[in-house]
């Protein structure tokens, strides 16, 4: 499956609902730094949009690209994600 840059960088806004920063009024922990993991040929593009989400928001997305066929390994062996960018196929075989 082929995933076109343009439909890529439409997927980029996303990264921000999926990881806003959390509002609290009762003076607990809010988030600091999240961990992204996604396909290589996606990382460019997942840092700079990275870099304008700590800029609104002051949390900073560590990013660790990885080949996909490693993903899935990594999630079976609960390795820290926090959020997990890679393409549909993977995921349907992640959510199964």
């Amino acid at each position: 499956m082929t995933i076109l840059r343009r439909r890529l960088l439409q997927s980029l806004p996303l990264l921000s609902l999926v990881a806003a920063k959390p509002q609290s009024s009762d003076g607990g922990v809010t988030t600091t730094d999240l961990v992204l993991n996604c396909d290589t040929a996606a990382a460019p593009a997942l840092a700079r949009a990275a870099d304008r989400f700590r800029e609104r928001t002051g949390v900073q997305v560590r990013i660790f690209p990885t080949s996909p066929g490693l993903l899935l390994p990594q999630l079976t062996r609960k390795v820290q994600n926090d959020l997990l960018f890679t393409q549909g196929p993977i995921m349907a075989a992640a959510a199964a």
